[in-house]
């Protein structure tokens, strides 16, 4: 896409292209030798004696501006240096000359390579960490370059404007204006207005109102009508032709009515505020004022509807984000709910089995039951020896546990043919014994959920943990009956007490 006042035939040209977009000219070789200058200075003089919009053909550069563009000699920028630099040496490791120093250092160098490379390439002197500085270092010789060519394009874009600017200026100057000097004033003799106000009286004559009217010379801002001094010639009849209907001038009253039209239109929009000059006719205005000022309030009016369905759309797009955000919340609650739930599960599980063995317990104890004192010993097992929930108990698995814990010694067990556990008979002080053991796993085990569920979520309660009956029954013995401190007993194992 061509620039501002590029031609389309300059643009296919390849030498005036590269000029056009700030890029240095090929190297021409002088019969003298080059002088080294920059490029953006080599390319101003040619582009400066041109038209706006691409210098000429490559045979009619002069030769001298030829000689300074001598791209080699160019300097080199602190980054392109460095760039160089790092490429034109190894990483240091491969720098030391020393055998025996270097083959060690060498050899860690892969095996960091392969299993730590993020920090390897951390450590000055090996290969990862001197790729990095290359490609730092290249990075910033691109930004340079990128930097450079956007300059050059900015340069080449201004000085562009600024041709257009002065072309257009050149065409304000049309034949039969009358200029004055140079920002005092310009006349149309055609129109017999000033399509430029004069600013010095020096320059105009002010002549009758009547006089104006009749040759139909328009008053300037101030009222006044001025003529260009020397402008005599200038004061022929004007043409007898009947205006078009838009140049036909609005009665007093037209405009009145018009006017207030306006004006309650314009309160629609903007109830309580006056409506502004620029809205409004004066007097000598035409049908086609009219047109416009309509035209203008209506797209104004189109405009504060848009705004108004871009306010009403920005509320709607709040509202979807306050619902998207609390959904969010929502979810992370629920994500974090469920993450303590896991965390808590070993607990829960713990205290699940201690309602159970306090529950087998009391029943022991009161009614003598040996299903409860099975049930006891299978869940003293389960949390000792890992024994899955279920499982059967066999000869072996007992004398185990009686070897490793001497207090079983003596308990009574019954056998089936197949060798499984059948019945058991325990002592008050075993089964008190495997009870309180309970109790401290399941303090344990919430201990532990409490400072895992803290780290990963923050909270450290987790699910409610409700003892049992039997559990608080086992709680008031321990308190020697004190139901107060056996519920404080109770919260302070993790038990969720009201």
């Amino acid at each position: 896409m061509p620039f501002l006042g590029q031609d389309t035939d300059d643009f296919d040209n390849p030498l005036r292209r590269q000029i056009g977009f700030g890029m240095p000219l090929p190297t021409i070789q002088p019969q003298q030798q080059p002088v080294a200058v920059p490029a953006p200075l080599a390319t101003a003089p040619a582009t400066a004696a041109l038209r706006p919009s691409f210098p000429p053909p490559l045979a009619t550069i002069p030769t001298q501006a030829a000689k300074t563009l001598s791209a080699p000699a160019m300097a080199m920028s602190p980054a392109q240096a460095k760039l160089q630099t790092l490429e034109a040496t190894p990483a240091g490791i491969d720098r030391i000359h020393n055998p025996w120093a270097r083959v060690p250092l060498q050899i860690l160098q892969g095996i960091g390579n392969a299993f730590a490379p993020t920090l390897t390439m951390s450590l000055p002197g090996t290969t990862l960490n001197h790729q990095l500085q290359i490609k730092r270092a290249a990075d910033a010789v691109s930004r340079e370059d990128k930097s450079a060519d956007a300059a050059a394009q900015r340069a080449h874009l201004g000085a562009d404007t600024a041709n257009l600017l002065s072309e257009t200026a050149a065409r304000n100057q049309k034949p039969g204006f009358v200029p004055l000097k140079q920002g005092e004033g310009l006349f149309d003799p055609n129109t017999k207005t000033w399509a430029v106000e004069p600013t010095s009286e020096d320059q105009a004559t002010e002549i009758d109102p009547e006089v104006a009217k009749h040759l139909g010379i328009l008053p300037t801002k101030d009222g006044r009508y001025l003529l260009p001094k020397g402008g005599a010639n200038l004061l022929k009849p004007p043409d007898a032709k009947q205006p078009t209907e838009a140049e036909t001038p609005l009665t007093d009253e037209e405009i009145a009515a018009a006017n207030k039209r306006l004006a309650d239109r314009y309160a629609v929009n903007n109830p309580g505020k006056a409506i502004p000059s620029h809205l409004q006719l004066s007097r000598g205005a035409k049908r086609a004022d009219l047109a416009d000022l309509e035209k203008a309030m209506s797209g104004t009016e189109g405009a504060e509807a848009t705004a108004a369905n871009r306010a009403a759309a920005a509320e709607d797009r709040r509202h979807n984000q306050a619902v998207e955000a609390e959904n969010r919340t929502q979810s992370r609650d629920l994500q974090g709910r469920q993450t303590a739930y896991k965390t808590y599960q070993p607990a829960l599980d713990s205290a699940e089995r201690f309602n159970v063995m306090t529950k087998n317990y009391e029943d022991a104890v009161k009614n003598h039951d040996q299903q409860a004192m099975l049930s006891l010993l299978a869940n003293h097992l389960g949390m000792t020896m890992g024994i899955q929930k279920g499982a059967r108990i066999t000869r072996d698995i007992i004398k185990e546990a009686q070897e490793s814990r001497p207090w079983l010694q003596g308990l009574e067990a019954k056998f089936d043919k197949q060798g499984y556990l059948s019945g058991v008979m325990l002592t008050p002080q075993q089964m008190r014994q495997m009870v309180s053991l309970g109790r401290e796993r399941f303090s344990q085990d919430l201990s532990k959920a409490r400072n895992e569920s803290k780290f990963v979520v923050g909270s450290d309660e987790g699910p409610a943990r409700t003892p049992s009956k039997a559990t608080m029954h086992f709680y008031r013995d321990l308190a020697g009956g004190d139901a107060n401190k056996a519920k404080s007993m109770a919260a302070q194992d993790g038990w969720s007490v009201e």
